[in-house]
Formats: C-alpha cells, structure tokens, sequence
C-alpha cells in the first residue's frame, strides 16, 4: 500500500474542515489538516459548539457527531441578510474564482 501522506483540509467552512479532521481520522498517514481559521473566530451564532484544538491540533471531538453544533436558526437568519456583492473573488478579466 502506499504510505503517501495526503492533506484533507478543506477551506471551504466549518462543516468541511469537522468532516476533513474525521477522514484525517481514519486514514494515515496525514500531513496536514488545514485550518482556515482560528477556532471561534467567526461564525459564533451558527456553531455554537466548535472543534476544539491544544497547541494548533485540532483534538478528537468526544461527542457523537462533528464535533460541531449547528444553530440552523441563526443560520437562516445570516443568509437572509443582504452583505452587498461579493467582489474579493472578481477577478481582473470580470471571472470569479472561489480562492
């Protein structure tokens, strides 16, 4: 079998990363798991309860589940909200990227 190591993070949110950190989980070896951002930095309302880290880890969550919470009221509340347009993906030539 190859022993490559392989890295799950996903920048996408905070589901994707919850979901990324159990593949890294299950499967070595794991380079990296990436981490868009700082833990509770963003996003307080709809995930009341999020992954935990130590020393830039993320740790093994002891609930069933993620490791998160989602509050799907708060939620609908922030995709309700008008944030303008979405301009820090336009790209010079008028396309849109998502990095």
């Amino acid at each position: 079998m190859n022993q490559a190591k392989v890295s799950n993070g996903s920048p996408q949110g905070l589901i994707s990363t919850a979901a990324s950190l159990h593949l890294s989980l299950a499967r070595a070896p794991v380079g990296v798991q990436e981490l868009p951002r700082a833990l509770m930095s963003q996003f307080v309302d709809d995930f009341a309860v999020q992954m935990s880290s130590e020393d830039g880890y993320l740790l093994v969550p002891d609930a069933p589940g993620l490791g998160i919470e989602v509050n799907e009221d708060a939620m609908v509340e922030d995709i309700s909200k008008d944030y303008g347009p979405g301009t820090g993906f336009l790209r010079d030539d008028g396309s849109y990227a998502n990095w």
